[in-house]
């Protein structure tokens, strides 16, 4: 995966939207939040009806499936949204089947430029049609991020339909993959408590390693991920299905845990955890923050903070992957994080 040109149109100020042919979404860049209220977390998997759209009248939806769907053609018309808080938006829907070589469709796509206009509209319209009609030239990956006002580092020379499976849909599907199975191994939890065996059996493996990296002691190690699983049963019936997995709910209560066991020794926790990404956490929002200014750093910077807090490998499994020393890359997590936290408070 190109993490740099990923990275541009996931901070993009212009919204994309990706759905498959049934209108759940795939994949939605992080401007999202800022048009509706709603993060990506919150919206992939779901129908945008079911987020912050389905506020038009029926024959409205009629018409967008009939053009999308069976005419196989750009939709463009005015549409009322309406935002997490409950604010209504009047918008412009700009919204293109993405078809393969066969015809066949792949993927529904909605664009939304920073600034609204007729030019874009028709320019949205034209392309997207001569597209459909077989011209693969009239909508690339850089017709894209212009629309989006996306800074993109260089272009991908393929269909767009390969071009977004791999470089935006593939990724996301990795990053959300235990969400559906952790929601089902938690209402069977929920449901009959001896089922909570289930839920360890997958996770106290990686939750004992956080724990092997960050204390001295195996022993200690092992009470402390111990405790993890007992906080989380306790808090089983209480505990809401959300879109993140239940592997990122453990680590946070290990997070927790793994301060209060700094605090009673009277020393200061490890700062090695001030970048996980946890839609549960109050500091998600500043850990958002944080990550979207990871384009700002180099290339390998990048890929070492993105094993480390969003894959969770060690030091050791970096610098292999890498082919660099663990000194090396315990050097560029100490730099990149510094960057990183000198950036926000600029």
């Amino acid at each position: 995966m190109d993490t740099a040109l990923k990275h541009s149109l996931d901070t993009a100020p212009g919204t994309l939207c990706i759905t498959d042919p049934h209108g759940v979404i795939l994949y939605v860049n992080g401007a999202i939040e800022k048009r509706t209220g709603f993060m990506p977390a919150q919206a992939i998997g779901l129908k945008p009806g079911n987020v912050w759209g389905g506020h038009m009248p029926r024959q409205y939806y009629r018409d967008l499936w009939g053009t999308i769907e069976r005419e196989r053609q750009p939709f463009v018309s005015a549409i009322e949204n309406k935002k997490k808080n409950g604010t209504i938006i009047y918008d412009t829907a700009h919204i293109a089947p993405i078809v393969r070589p066969d015809k066949s469709i792949a993927y529904f796509m909605e664009v939304h430029p920073v600034e609204q206009s007729a030019s874009f509209s028709d320019n949205f319209y034209c392309r997207v049609k001569a597209a459909v009609a077989g011209d693969p030239k009239a909508l690339t990956l850089s017709v894209l991020g212009g629309w989006l006002g996306a800074q993109l580092p260089h272009d991908i020379p393929d269909t767009l339909d390969r071009v977004l499976q791999h470089l935006l849909i593939a990724p996301t599907r990795e990053d959300f993959s235990d969400r559906h199975d952790d929601a089902v191994l938690v209402v069977m939890a929920q449901r009959d408590s001896a089922d909570f065996g289930k839920i360890f059996e997958k996770y106290h493996e990686d939750i004992q390693r956080f724990f092997f990296r960050r204390v001295s002691s195996g022993e200690v190690a092992s009470d402390l991920a111990q405790d993890v699983f007992i906080r989380a049963y306790e808090a089983l019936q209480t505990f809401v299905v959300g879109n993140a997995s239940y592997k990122t709910y453990l680590l946070r209560i290990a997070h927790n845990v793994l301060v209060n066991f700094y605090r009673k020794k009277g020393t200061v926790p490890l700062e090695d955890d001030c970048l996980f990404v946890d839609p549960t956490s109050e500091s998600y929002g500043q850990i958002c923050l944080l990550w979207n200014q990871i384009g700002t750093l180099s290339e390998t910077e990048q890929t070492v903070l993105e094993l480390k807090y969003k894959k969770d490998w060690s030091v050791q499994e970096i610098a292999g992957h890498l082919n660099k020393t663990e000194n090396a890359i315990k050097l560029h997590l100490s730099r990149s994080r510094k960057k990183l936290r000198d950036l926000l408070h600029d």
